[in-house]
């Protein structure tokens, strides 16, 4: 069977926060993959990304009480705030208040997320 590949020209504003929700396998984390691949190509360094995949079986334990050690954790390594990509956040309880917070806070944030749950909110 043959694959069909849809082209897409989605394009994020430099201080937007997005949130990018639909059915598995529509392309969501290729669009984040998309936007790290043109943030990289306009010179920003790769040490001001941070990406996590919630769908890493080694975070399958992680809540959302754990959620502010990924910020603690990049704020040990480099003194400067990250651009936050977090993919198939609906995997963890209560995430929503923790990508409000990072807005609040300025972080500019890109967040994907598949299941019923999540497109209902």
């Amino acid at each position: 069977q043959q694959v069909s590949i849809f082209p897409r020209n989605i394009t994020f504003e430099a201080s937007g926060n997005y949130i990018l929700s639909g059915p598995r396998r529509a392309g969501k984390t290729f669009a984040l993959f998309r936007a790290i691949q043109d943030l990289l190509a306009k010179g920003t360094a790769i040490t001001s990304i941070l990406y996590v995949n919630f769908e890493d079986e080694r975070l399958m334990e992680m809540t959302s009480a754990h959620l502010n050690l990924l910020l603690e954790a990049f704020s040990e390594l480099f003194e400067h705030r990250p651009q936050i990509f977090l993919d198939e956040i609906q995997n963890i309880e209560g995430w929503e208040k923790f990508a409000r917070r990072l807005a609040d806070q300025g972080y500019q944030t890109y967040i994907t997320g598949s299941n019923a749950k999540m497109l209902s909110r």
